[in-house]
């Protein structure tokens, strides 16, 4: 899963801890700041997923994110979901579950 942050941070580091046993994988992507700022930013934060700061936009055009926030499912059939705006806990558990 590949989500830019700022906006639900809390709640996608609650999904990773809840399913990082089933093989989880949270990228947060920063399109708009260093990584000299912010990987100090989400260590502080108590972040313990993936941060990739991205400030070339490689990912960022990779993958079509469009908007800040933005969260992509990804797995290895490609793009499964993408959720615009922030995202609940709630809301990323229901489309994990409608994956098949």
């Amino acid at each position: 899963m590949v989500s830019a942050l700022r906006h639900g941070d809390a709640d996608l580091q609650a999904l990773f801890d809840s399913r990082r046993a089933d093989g989880l994988r949270v990228l947060a992507v920063s399109v708009d700041e260093t990584p000299a700022r912010f990987v100090p930013w989400a260590a502080a934060r108590g972040l313990t997923f993936e941060v990739l700061p991205d400030p070339g936009q490689v990912i960022q055009t990779l993958y079509g994110l469009r908007g800040v926030p933005q969260t992509v499912v990804i797995d290895s059939g490609g793009v499964r979901a993408v959720c615009y705006g922030p995202v609940s806990f709630d809301r990323l558990n229901t489309v994990l579950d409608s994956l098949p």
